[in-house]
């Protein structure tokens, strides 16, 4: 069986760009991933990886310099690389979501995670496809997010009809926290997204794409982090407006 790990960035009011992003991989891929992720946090002493805390020198690394985070990163890429098939997410511009969902339609009440993570589901059903992995796919999400029970929801109409979750390879679905080794690298993929597409559409090309994302991204994963423009976003709404069960793949 495979299962996709997901976290959430961009999810602070002020954020103009929200995230959904992680990674799959089958169960013995997992396995080596979780002993080779816990062998490096003894080596550097810390319980968990939150990417942001890192960027910023808080938490267990307020103590750390620029070297050592560098010496980390790469060796925490080098294990996700190895350990997973490939990174999936979806971006989209909060600003695009206004605009398209009018506050007085049925459809305001979805959450900008729902849109970004239905988005997900969609990238890892192409992936299968393109591979011929007929496995069926366990989908973990970071407890907690804003927007977490009505995603559950949505979850629970493509579940129970028995062709719509065929196709979408959906085993199942659950939110479980930070200590989940492989939830740390999807926090890692998430942010590492979230500031390719703030840096490069947001703020239109007015710095470089960061090494660490150049260190960090495969060709396999450029391929399905996708940004969700407003004409896309907008057909993806429409289609789930006329038949939810459907939509998940009318992202791709």
């Amino acid at each position: 069986m495979l299962t996709a790990y997901f976290d959430d960035s961009g999810t602070s009011p002020t954020d103009p760009v929200a995230v959904v992003a992680g990674y799959l991989a089958s169960a013995r891929m997992w396995n080596r991933f979780n002993e080779q992720w816990e062998s490096l946090l003894r080596k550097y002493e810390i319980t968990k990886v939150h990417r942001a805390e890192l960027e910023n020198f808080k938490g267990e690394f307020a103590n750390w310099k620029p070297a050592r985070r560098t010496e980390f990163v790469k060796k925490a890429h080098a294990i996700i690389r190895r350990c997973t098939y490939v990174g999936v997410g979806l971006a989209l511009i909060k600003d695009d979501l206004k605009d398209e969902i009018p506050k007085d339609t049925a459809l305001a009440q979805f959450e900008i995670f729902s849109w970004c993570a239905h988005g997900c589901l969609a990238g890892i059903r192409s992936w299968c496809d393109d591979k011929k992995h007929q496995e069926h796919v366990e989908y973990v999400f970071e407890a907690g997010t804003e927007g977490q029970n009505q995603f559950h929801r949505t979850m629970e109409v493509l579940y129970k009809d028995s062709l719509t979750r065929a196709q979408n390879r959906i085993q199942g679905w659950s939110f479980q926290g930070k200590e989940t080794a492989p939830l740390q690298a999807a926090d890692i993929i998430a942010y590492e997204f979230y500031k390719f597409i703030k840096n490069e559409v947001v703020d239109k090309h007015k710095r470089g794409v960061r090494l660490s994302a150049r260190d960090l991204f495969r060709p396999q994963d450029v391929r399905l982090l996708k940004n969700l423009d407003q004409k896309t976003f907008k057909r993806f709404r429409d289609k789930w407006q006329s038949n939810p069960e459907d939509s998940v793949s009318s992202s791709t």
